[in-house]
This record gives C-alpha cells, sequence and structure tokens, in this order.
C-alpha cells in the first residue's frame, strides 16, 4: 500500500482509536512514527513525526534543499532536484 493510500485510510481510525484509547494515545504522542507504523500507516525513514493534541491550526513544514554548487540556469537546476532530492507528497499528512 502507497505511503498517502495507508495514511487517507488509517489516519481517521488512529484518530478514533487515540480518542477511546488512552494507552494508544499516550504512545501516539510520545512516539508517533512508531504507533503510526503499528496502525499500519508507513512513514518515510526521511520524515519527522509530530503529533500534538488539540489546536484547529495545521502546520506544513516544507524543508528547501540546499542548492548544488554547479547549477546553471533554471532547467538544469530542476534537472538536478529531480536526481538529487525527490519530491515526496507523502511529507504533508495534514
Amino acid at each position: 500500500m502507497s505511503n498517502i493510500k495507508s495514511w487517507q485510510d488509517g489516519w481517521p481510525k488512529v484518530v478514533a482509536r487515540a480518542w477511546t484509547d488512552k494507552k494508544f494515545k499516550a504512545a501516539l504522542l510520545k512516539d508517533p512514527r512508531k504507533a503510526l507504523e503499528k496502525a499500519g500507516i508507513a512513514v518515510p525513514s526521511d520524515c519527522d513525526v509530530e503529533v500534538k493534541e488539540g489546536g484547529k491550526s495545521h502546520k506544513l513544514t516544507i524543508v528547501l534543499p540546499k542548492a548544488p554548487a554547479d547549477l546553471g540556469d533554471h532547467n538544469v537546476a530542476h534537472e538536478a532536484l529531480k536526481t538529487a532530492a525527490p519530491l515526496h507528497p507523502t511529507k504533508c499528512f495534514c
């Protein structure tokens, strides 16, 4: 199952379980990666995971990779990015 699909299917179940299972909620807040993976949600190894309780706002963190020193124009930069730092649509789960 893809990361996006596992997230879409699994996150509502994780929320419902956290609402009804205090031990699971504590585990989710303490070690989100482990709790999510146990719940069947694949978390990319290069993705930091933080779960906070409450609030209505969502936080989206976007990492701007460092540019290679030998870049030329925009097209060269675009091609370099494809190989050096491929984009992961699974980075934002909000």
